[in-house]
């Protein structure tokens, strides 16, 4: 398989899970292309990708002595077979996050799902959202279900609304991330009021805020 960049061990540094320690899995394809993607690199720089066995990603994922593992961006879903054979040779010794974009069907058992819904400022076409369509209950809270909107002003705002509504997303799920990947990009007053005029979770990335804009942190 082919994977983004290596397997490595940092915190969760988005998401209701900030803060987690975790072993991050980059899988290296995607069925979207979002103009702020911060995983780009691996296509305009292909000797970052690595090639690498099922067997060698179970090795190094024990080796970290980590016990929560995240499967990541580019698109997660895309491999969901292999990640039921991730998950069947790690046995139940590990907990789980994914994180999607919601377009295809998730088939396997998350601790946490993370849904980052693409809307019109990625410059993505519309598409189905289908990551939910095998999870009944997902709108309970022990569901682990959770979406992040990329926002940077008011003209983002009607849009996350509206697609909120057309969802039935509880306003507990809901966090909104500033766009872009600058330290000053992450601290944004207007997203910051949109989310407490709505009750919905400011969700900064706190690795940008500490390290800048940097991999495997």
């Amino acid at each position: 398989m082919k994977l983004a960049e290596d397997i490595f061990l940092s915190l969760q540094w988005e998401w209701p899970t900030t803060w987690k320690p975790s072993i991050f899995v980059r899988f290296f394809w995607c069925n979207l292309c979002c103009k702020w993607c911060d995983s780009l690199y691996a296509v305009n720089n292909p000797e970052s990708i690595v090639d690498i066995s099922l067997k060698e990603v179970v090795e190094q994922i024990r080796k970290l002595k980590c016990k929560h593992v995240v499967f990541t961006w580019w698109e997660p879903t895309l491999f969901e077979d292999t990640i039921a054979e991730i998950q069947f040779m790690l046995w139940d010794w590990y907990t789980y996050e994914i994180e999607t974009n919601w377009s295809n069907p998730i088939k396997n058992t998350y601790q946490n799902i993370n849904i980052s819904p693409k809307l019109s400022n990625s410059w993505n076409k519309k598409y189905p959202f289908r990551a939910l369509e095998n999870i009944a209950f997902w709108r309970t809270e022990w569901s682990g279900v959770c979406f992040k909107f990329v926002a940077k002003d008011s003209k983002d705002f009607d849009e996350i609304k509206q697609f909120i509504t057309e969802n039935t997303i509880p306003e507990s799920f809901v966090y909104i991330m500033p766009e872009w990947i600058t330290n000053e990009s992450q601290i944004n007053k207007e997203v910051l009021s949109f989310c407490i005029d709505n009750e919905y979770r400011y969700c900064q990335r706190m690795h940008i805020i500490l390290f800048g804009n940097k991999k495997w942190v």
